[in-house]
């Protein structure tokens, strides 16, 4: 009798049956990729280290790619070749995202710490990372920052893994900071930096009052307030109404005052 081997053991949970591994390229089913190759979007195998790093020592590990990206958990267990019952949900996850010039994914891989010591990390990574980017001129989806005279945006995927928890607990704010603005200075924003997004328009969040018909699906014609509908902003208007709606509560009519 054959013994069941571990490509039999992947059948029908969404995994690709391969061996997977970071030096083989992984293979995504025909719907995936027929998105993936129409939106010009890529897989974690081409997310490749920065240089100046100590790939066995470092404490947090910075990778880049030039193109968008998916993440290795999305492509090895919701878009191989067998998809998963969820395929269609991290599908929408990612390409909802194209409008954003760059996409940031911070995780970490330490399977010593506890979960909410892995999550408390990577909060603080991400913030060390935002405020890095803000500090060479970039907000957090790479478009430009007011001020500057090139409009020029970072295009592409940033990953960062936490691979050495207790010596990132051991960094202070300052070091992760440093450390992270010495690689952007020298190798992310050369990799990333591209001349003008098309649609950077709409690469910055639509404030109230504004409108990004092409990627928030609202029309050009400015809506009523108090009809009921949301604003442009997806925000709603309810000071017209004598009951907020939004606690389920029952509208009721507003009161005939006499003329006497």
């Amino acid at each position: 009798m054959r013994a069941n081997s571990g490509e039999d053991g992947m059948q029908g949970f969404g995994y690709t049956p391969i061996a997977w591994s970071p030096y083989s390229e992984p293979v995504l089913s025909k719907r995936v990729k027929a998105v993936s190759d129409a939106l010009n979007i890529g897989t974690y195998f081409e997310v490749k280290p920065v240089r100046g790093q100590d790939i066995a020592n470092a404490p947090f590990m910075v990778t880049t790619s030039p193109r968008h990206c998916y993440t290795r958990t999305a492509v090895t267990k919701y878009f191989g070749v067998q998809e998963h019952p969820l395929t269609d949900k991290f599908l929408h996850h990612f390409t909802s995202k194209k409008h954003r010039p760059l996409w940031i994914f911070v995780y970490n891989s330490d399977a010593d710490l506890r979960p909410v010591v892995k999550t408390v990390c990577v909060k603080r990574l991400r913030t060390a990372l935002v405020k890095v980017l803000n500090a060479n001129g970039y907000g957090h989806w790479g478009d430009r920052l007011p001020g500057f005279d090139d409009i020029s945006v970072l295009h592409g995927t940033i990953h960062l893994r936490i691979s050495h928890g207790k010596e990132f607990i051991r960094m202070s704010d300052q070091e992760v900071h440093d450390e992270l603005d010495r690689l952007m200075k020298k190798s992310v924003i050369q990799q990333l930096r591209v001349p003008q997004w098309p649609i950077q328009a709409q690469s910055r969040r639509v404030q109230v009052g504004e409108q990004s018909p092409q990627h928030r699906g609202h029309s050009n014609q400015p809506q009523q307030r108090g009809s009921g509908q949301s604003s442009a902003g997806g925000y709603r208007d309810t000071r017209g109404t004598p009951t907020d709606t939004r606690a389920g509560n029952r509208v009721r009519k507003p009161r005939i005052e006499d003329g006497n």
